[in-house]
């Protein structure tokens, strides 16, 4: 008897290790990192924020492009929180009076692992802007 309910209480415990589910890393979003002198030097009128934890705006880095209203006579200021965005990146030119601003060189990094051996090396960028007035502040571009 005593085999037996050993058995059901082993059998009960690593079914609850398989039933339960896993806890899910927590973190906090601090919006204290969208805060930005740049807002008053360019007199920005909107400010987009790109985080890849979800605690932006958006979580890449063209889709918060995409989101910049065309030929825009007003500055538009889209904040990077650290990390790196691994896509290709490409700045139309109706998407004018942009500024971007990161969380440092050496913490915010937009890479795109492209080569030139199908489109060509004028297509191969990380990065394209073919907008006026584009400015960028403490962000790492990599081939």
């Amino acid at each position: 008897m005593r085999l037996i309910n050993t058995f059901y209480a082993l059998s009960f415990f690593f079914l609850s290790i398989i039933l339960l589910p896993s806890p899910t890393p927590t973190f906090s979003c601090d919006e204290s990192k969208w805060n930005s002198w740049l807002i008053s030097t360019y007199n920005v009128t909107l400010i987009l924020t790109v985080d890849s934890n979800g605690c932006g705006n958006f979580t890449g880095v063209q889709d918060a492009i995409d989101a910049v209203p065309d030929s825009n006579s007003n500055a538009t200021l889209i904040i990077l929180n650290s990390g790196t965005y691994r896509e290709k990146v490409k700045v139309n030119a109706t998407k004018i009076n942009l500024v971007m601003q990161g969380q440092g060189y050496l913490n915010t990094f937009i890479e795109w692992n492209d080569n030139g051996n199908l489109t060509g090396t004028f297509n191969s960028y990380s990065f394209g802007v073919f907008a006026s007035n584009f400015t960028a502040y403490n962000i790492s571009f990599k081939a």
